[in-house]
């Protein structure tokens, strides 16, 4: 039997979470029903929430994708149907808010494909996220999300990819991701976001875990909150003003690994958990930390010396091996 410290010499967490790739879709053609035939209007400065809904519904009951063309809608709360695949065109397909509730929602949807929307909020401090989503095989991609009041995206038991979002100005969490199953997210950008960038929590069974890598963030209260299993990797974090990372809970059973991000100008480098989840943080670069560059907490508060400096051999859960500071 491997004991927690040996497990965490011995290499840590080994795999990966591998993208779910969404059900392939069929391209619209000439004989498919299209979102005008539900009355969905581009730039028409009025309310096509009805429409948009109408078109979602009646689209996914027939296995067809909903392809919205450029313009802005004006939306309020959509639900999100089964089996959902709905594209834009990136940077130019503008989901508008009329209200501080979610744009997009909806819980068991099996499959979810979703790419080439840029969301729209009101700003509007709480609330709920901006697009949320639970118990589904998800694939969202180039997407663009500006004046979330809480989260920008939620994810709850979700497995799949998140990858080529990007997120600014949100008052909460950029993605924020609850009992990850097989999640990665991967070559996002996300700034200015006052509570974290990304947050993701793992789960476990037996298909468990995220990845969180090739990430560029900057200019968030934290760069990225991690709890096992999983693996952060890659990742470059500048500006954080409490942690770059912050990995680990005292309660937590699982194991994250942290190698090879770039964390400048953050606070504190990296946090770790003083007990509960395994961790493994190396090969990092860390510069400029001004309060350490590893550090470990217990709640909110900050213990021991920082851990680039001097041994972690005290804390039972933690390696810590191979990192520079500056």
């Amino acid at each position: 039997m491997i004991d927690r410290r040996g497990f965490l010499y011995a290499g840590g967490l080994s795999a990966a979470a591998a993208p779910f790739t969404a059900a392939a879709y069929a391209a619209p053609g000439a004989s498919f029903p299209s979102v005008a035939d539900f009355g969905v209007q581009p730039n028409a400065g009025s309310d096509q929430t009805a429409a948009v809904q109408k078109a979602l519904s009646e689209l996914a009951r027939v296995g067809q994708p909903v392809v919205l063309p450029p313009g802005v809608y004006l939306i309020g709360s959509l639900t999100l149907p089964k089996a959902c695949t709905i594209i834009g065109t990136p940077g130019l397909t503008v989901l508008r808010a009329k209200s501080s509730g979610p744009l997009l929602s909806g819980n068991g949807l099996g499959v979810l494909h979703v790419s080439g929307l840029t969301f729209e909020g009101a700003a509007a401090k709480g609330g709920t996220a901006m697009l949320s989503v639970s118990d589904a095989a998800v694939t969202l991609e180039h997407c663009r999300f500006s004046g979330a009041g809480a989260s920008a995206l939620s994810l709850d038991n979700c497995s799949g990819i998140v990858q080529s979002i990007e997120i600014a100005g949100t008052i909460g969490i950029g993605i924020s991701a609850a009992r990850a199953a097989a999640l990665t997210i991967a070559a996002c950008r996300v700034a200015a976001c006052e509570s974290a960038g990304i947050a993701v929590s793992g789960t476990g069974e037996d298909v468990a875990g995220f990845a969180v890598g090739q990430n560029h963030i900057g200019g968030c209260g934290i760069g990225v909150i991690a709890d096992g299993p999983g693996v952060v990797t890659g990742n470059i974090v500048t500006g954080a003003g409490r942690f770059g990372l912050k990995l680990g809970r005292a309660n937590g059973q699982g194991q994250v690994v942290a190698q090879g991000n770039i964390l400048r100008g953050c606070r504190i480098g990296i946090g770790v958990a003083s007990s509960g989840d395994d961790i493994m943080a190396s090969l990092n670069f860390i510069a400029g930390a001004k309060e350490g560059a590893i550090r470990a907490f217990d709640g909110e508060r900050l213990v021991g010396p920082d851990l680039v400096r001097q041994s972690a051999e005290s804390y039972l859960n933690l390696m810590v091996a191979g990192n520079v500071a500056r």
